[in-house]
């Protein structure tokens, strides 16, 4: 959500059960827990030390 975001916050839920799920208005059914976010500072390098090479692109996992 953008800082100067000022709409409405929706909510999709999916039911991963068989069972009907029936909601009430004033239910309480979902939860927003806001985070800061901090930018990296990224800096350019013309020079790349040398690292481990994995040839499928990725670590042992």
């Amino acid at each position: 959500i953008d800082a100067d975001f000022h709409g409405e916050i929706q909510v999709l839920i999916h039911n991963l059960i068989t069972e009907m799920l029936h909601f009430q208005l004033g239910d309480h059914i979902a939860q927003l827990i806001f985070q800061q976010y901090e930018a990296p500072l990224l800096l350019e390098t013309a020079i790349l030390d040398e690292t481990e090479y994995s040839p499928s692109g990725f670590g042992s996992t």
